[in-house]
């Protein structure tokens, strides 16, 4: 039987409490996002920091008009517990097996701690439930603004409202699910790795994060959600940017990006450290693009 085809769309604040669980379940096994969250490792209830980040980076994603969050839903009734599609043979396909238990794991351990804080995961079969989602951010000339609209007044102090409080917020209570040496580093190569690929003349599109329910893993749903930034990119004249992890290099690059430089953090090569492809897909190049957006 095939699995539903998700629904797309973009997300509102009431959606912030289905996309928390999956940055938990889900993101956290991106390998950037666990290497600079590695003290989670230790202590799961380090998670409520992450909450508090992630709510905040949620709503300020969808007030903000730069940047467009797009979810995925599915009915609650074809979300099961299956690992996806595998594959079989080779040393690649070794470490995908070795890698995509990792990630269940990592997945079902946060399920067990979001429920043991008394977080009711559970959906009827008849309701709708967030199963991904993508951070689209517009960058470069006149702010990169998704719509053609001038705001709207109150959104801007509502905006920079949050921006402030998390700020106080985090002056006063440094987070604790960091690594702070990691994060330095981090912070250091994202500020070269801008310098040297995204100080752009014209507005460009940056795909800021892509997840997809670990659960629900291997079934296009990541290609559906990148998709919906190819056909934004494609109406807008823009070219489009990112950087991904090595194992999902190859959807990438079938998608149109291409690969024009490295985002190291840390020292990969001496196993403390982080290497990640930094990808450009130009809009010229883009073709075929079938996600829909579902106003």
């Amino acid at each position: 039987m095939p699995y539903p085809k998700p629904t797309l769309r973009p997300a509102t604040e009431q959606d912030i409490p289905s996309l928390l669980p999956l940055v938990l379940t889900s993101f956290r096994s991106f390998p950037l996002f666990s290497y600079l969250h590695s003290p989670l490792d230790n202590n799961l209830d380090l998670f409520h920091d992450t909450i508090y980040h992630w709510t905040a980076r949620f709503l300020i994603g969808i007030l903000d008009e730069r940047t467009e969050v797009v979810v995925a839903e599915v009915p609650g009734g074809s979300l099961d517990s299956g690992e996806g599609g595998g594959g079989e043979g080779g040393e690649g396909a070794r470490e995908e097996r070795e890698r995509s238990e990792e990630v269940m794991r990592m997945g079902w351990e946060a399920m067990g701690w979001l429920e043991r804080m008394g977080m009711d995961m559970s959906k009827g079969e008849e309701e709708m439930v967030v199963v991904g989602f993508a951070i689209w951010e517009g960058r470069g000339a006149e702010g990169g603004k998704m719509g053609d609209g001038d705001g709207n007044g109150e959104v801007g102090e509502k905006l920079q409202a949050i921006i402030q409080e998390v700020n106080e917020h985090t002056a006063h209570s440094p987070r604790q699910d960091q690594d702070p040496l990691r994060m330095e580093a981090f912070k250091i190569s994202e500020a070269n790795l801008r310098k040297q690929f995204y100080n752009l003349p014209n507005p460009t599109l940056y795909l800021d994060a892509l997840c997809v329910d670990f659960r629900y893993q291997r079934r296009g749903i990541g290609k559906q959600l990148l998709e919906t930034g190819l056909n934004l990119a494609k109406v807008k004249g823009w070219d489009v940017w990112t950087e991904a992890s090595p194992m999902g290099l190859g959807l990438y690059l079938k998608m149109g990006f291409r690969q024009v430089g490295e985002f190291v953090v840390g020292e990969p090569d001496v196993g403390g450290g982080i290497r990640m492809p930094v990808l450009k897909c130009e809009v010229g190049s883009l073709g075929g693009a079938e996600g829909e957006v579902r106003k």
